[in-house]
């Protein structure tokens, strides 16, 4: 997992660290991995620009674009889900000076930062055939999102259905997965408190031996 200077809502990776059969690294910028990796996390950011530019600057960058074009699995949530768009709108300055930047072009959408910020605790459904490694696991997901940044999809579905938490109410659908299912992520938090979501990522990915990732 990458850990970006603003890092943010690291516990949600927490129930990870007690499983025995899971090795959960934290690279700061200035590292570069050693051995065979199954998984990268691009995790939570409070400043999504700013890390992406320090990212860009490092030498961790570099491994990872190559990483990458070695068809390596990559995930992102929250900001590190926004760093994924190929691009991201920021024309009221909400979180830095830069009215526009490349995003990491890895799925189809883009996200732009508006002044009013989204705090709420919502749920989602997996929609059916987007995430096959689900089926079957635990089909109420909870969550919060805290965030200024909308995502705005070029074409295609979301991965998740989402609801709000106390009236049940749609809020459309979140999430964007590549086609080929190596690169996904989504805009909420989701926290790791069954344990049977954890075993359901290291449970279906028989070759993820180093690193596995939470929902969304």
């Amino acid at each position: 997992m990458i850990a970006w200077p603003h890092l943010s809502n690291r516990s949600d990776f927490d129930p990870f660290l007690g499983d025995p059969g899971v090795r959960l690294d934290f690279l700061s910028l200035d590292e570069t991995p050693v051995g065979p990796i199954d998984c990268v996390f691009l995790p939570g950011t409070r400043q999504t620009v700013g890390d992406l530019e320090a990212f860009r600057r490092s030498p961790l960058y570099g491994w990872f674009e190559r990483y990458r074009k070695e068809k390596g699995r990559v995930v992102g949530i929250c900001g590190g889900y926004q760093m994924m768009a190929g691009d991201i709108l920021d024309p009221a300055n909400v979180e830095s000076s830069r009215s526009w930047v490349n995003g990491l072009g890895i799925l189809p959408f883009s996200v732009r930062f508006e002044k009013e910020k989204l705090a709420r605790r919502v749920h989602g459904q997996v929609r059916e055939g987007t995430l096959p490694f689900f089926s079957g696991s635990p089909s109420r997901l909870e969550g919060y999102e805290i965030r200024h940044g909308r995502t705005l999809p070029h074409g295609g579905g979301g991965i998740l259905d989402l609801y709000a938490h106390d009236s049940g109410g749609f809020l459309g659908t979140e999430g964007q997965s590549s086609e080929d299912g190596r690169s996904w992520g989504g805009s909420r938090s989701w926290p790791f408190r069954k344990r049977s979501l954890p075993e359901t990522f290291s449970g279906r990915h028989g070759a993820f031996e180093g690193i596995v990732f939470p929902l969304l």
